[in-house]
């Protein structure tokens, strides 16, 4: 070796070995593991955890996490960079997503009363018999976010990720540890953050699955379970305990309870990781995404606290194994389940076409979002299991109950008029994905529709509806009362092209006024053109409707 080539090898290790802060010093060696924990939206430090990783090119082996802790890593794991993570946290309307109310506009005249709108007070027909809503917020469209963000890679096992990976959940039926390593990613994020009393429990491989938190919200020691031999660090982002004073909302009450479960499990698993980084967030709202930029601010700063001491750690870590690239899978097979056999049947056929390609997550995402229009579909999400060298996709559906009851009222100091609200849905009366509507509006004045829908896809339903309505009021300017009675009914024929939604049909209405009664009727036509890439976060896309009616007054 000559003399400048000895030189310059002597420089470049003595860079390598003494330089701690340097990227070589980090990389040349193995990497570390990640047990993120859970803590709502003061969860969002993992993601300037991760960027300052990224910036100094210390190498991640596996992650492992709980409740947001999950959220972050699941997507971190799928591909997502730090930067990309905090775009999105910046571009998201948690609140639109939580509440999962669509615009009256974006509706299809057959859900004018959104069974998405509304929590049931009651349900009658599902295997648990008569029962309510099991949390505040269902997460059916935090389910469809996720999916529709981890779709850049498609697995069967998660360890199979650019980054292995992990979730923990809590069953709730045994309260035992749930790890989750495969399946549908989407699912696993949605169950390992399932707060109690918010979120309503999430059923998965059989199991019906809370907050990871319950049991090990700073998951340790499935991290050193998981990728033996690895230093582990620790996010810590667990709330801190609140004041009396500081004890004002429904939210703050779940935060503290929550708090105090995780307490014990949290300091039992803390001593077991190699360092813990615990970022300035304890004292901030459960759910408060207006905070992001000084949430991720502080993970940043906690981690560029301790870097020194994190590559330290990587360099004596085992080697990463090398990732190969995962090759584009065949679609071997199309499973449906939870929809009648019939339809299941209906839906295989109609994608045959298909199996034999190689799986395109562009259209496992079409699929999905065509099944979760269905009027009687709750929820629905996709997995892949391994078949003959290939993969079948599997689409998991989540129906509503037979029958759903809601009851609501509406009371003002602004006029004399108060009602009472009874809103029901009854399905597969006739035949499997009809569904009959029964509106009641009590009170002052009332109010009652009836309507029929024969199928739960839009694309192939017809619709009836039967309403009257009895108005009366006193305008001040008159002594005399005014009132007036209004009949209607409409027949629709609802059908689909593309990302057009369009019904055609008939209505007609009597109205019946100071003993004279006015009959009127004629063609109805709506047509509805709708690119939006989401209803409740839209990103991408445009959406018009037109609504036109002719009336033949008789």
């Amino acid at each position: 070796m000559s003399y400048i080539k000895r030189i310059c090898v002597g420089f470049m290790l003595l860079v390598c070995f003494l330089g701690n802060n340097s990227p070589c010093s980090a990389s040349s060696r193995g990497g570390i593991v990640l047990a993120l924990s859970g803590g709502g939206t003061k969860g969002l430090a993992h993601i300037g955890v991760l960027q300052v990783l990224e910036e100094n090119n210390i190498p991640i082996a596996g992650i492992v996490g709980t409740s947001m802790g999950a959220i972050i890593g699941g997507l971190t794991a799928s591909g997502y960079t730090g930067i990309e993570l905090e775009e999105v946290v910046n571009n998201i309307d948690l609140g639109s997503l939580l509440a999962e109310k669509d615009s009256s506009m974006v509706l299809p005249l057959g859900e004018r009363t959104s069974e998405n709108s509304a929590i049931p007070w009651f349900s009658l027909g599902s295997r648990r018999g008569i029962g309510g809503a099991l949390g505040g917020f269902s997460g059916v469209k935090l389910l469809e976010k996720f999916a529709h963000m981890a779709a850049r890679v498609q697995v069967v096992r998660f360890s199979e990720l650019p980054i292995p990976f992990a979730a923990v959940a809590t069953d709730l039926e045994t309260g035992e540890k749930v790890v989750l390593q495969s399946g549908s990613l989407a699912s696993a994020m949605r169950a390992s953050m399932a707060i109690p009393a918010l979120f309503e429990p999430w059923p998965l491989g059989g199991r019906l699955l809370v907050d990871g938190g319950l049991v090990s919200n700073l998951p340790v020691l499935t991290a050193r379970e998981l990728f033996p031999g690895y230093p582990v660090i620790a996010v810590n982002v667990t709330s801190e305990k609140k004041s009396r004073l500081e004890l004002r909302t429904l939210v703050d009450v779940v935060d503290q309870s929550i708090t105090v479960l995780t307490q014990q499990n949290v300091e039992r698993e803390i001593r077991e990781a190699d360092l813990v980084l615990t970022p300035a967030v304890g004292k901030l709202p459960l759910f408060d995404a207006t905070q992001a930029d000084l949430v991720i601010a502080a993970g940043r700063k906690e981690t560029l606290t301790h870097l020194k001491a994190i590559v330290s750690l990587a360099q004596t870590a085992p080697e990463i194994p090398p990732r190969r690239k995962q090759p584009s899978q065949v679609l071997m097979d199309i499973c449906v389940r939870g929809l009648p056999d019939r339809e299941c049947k209906g839906l295989r056929t109609k994608y045959f076409s298909q199996i034999g390609k190689p799986i395109d997550p562009q259209w496992i995402l079409r699929v999905n979002k065509e099944i979760s229009r269905r009027m009687d579909v709750l929820a629905v999400d996709y997995h892949l299991e391994e078949d003959h060298g290939g993969a079948v996709v599997v689409f998991s559906v989540q129906r509503r109950p037979q029958s759903e009851v809601r009851i609501g009222g509406y009371t003002t100091n602004l006029h004399p008029y108060r009602w009472l609200y009874v809103n029901s849905i009854h399905r597969d009366i006739y035949k499997d994905g009809d569904a009959l509507k029964l509106n009641l509006k009590i009170g002052t004045q009332w109010a009652a529709d009836v309507g029929y829908l024969s199928s739960s896809e839009l694309s192939k339903a017809w619709e009836v509806n039967l309403s009257a309505q009895r108005w009366e009021l006193t305008p001040r300017n008159v002594s005399e009362e005014r009132g007036w009675d209004r009949y209607g009914l409409g027949v629709t024929r609802h059908f689909t092209m593309g990302n057009v939604l369009a019904g055609a049909g008939l209505g007609g209405e009597r109205v019946h006024y100071k003993g004279k009664d006015e009959d009127s009727w004629g063609p109805t036509f709506y047509l509805t053109y709708n690119t939006l890439d989401d209803m409740m976060d839209p990103t991408k896309g445009s959406m018009m409707r037109v609504i036109m009616t002719s009336c033949y007054i008789e």
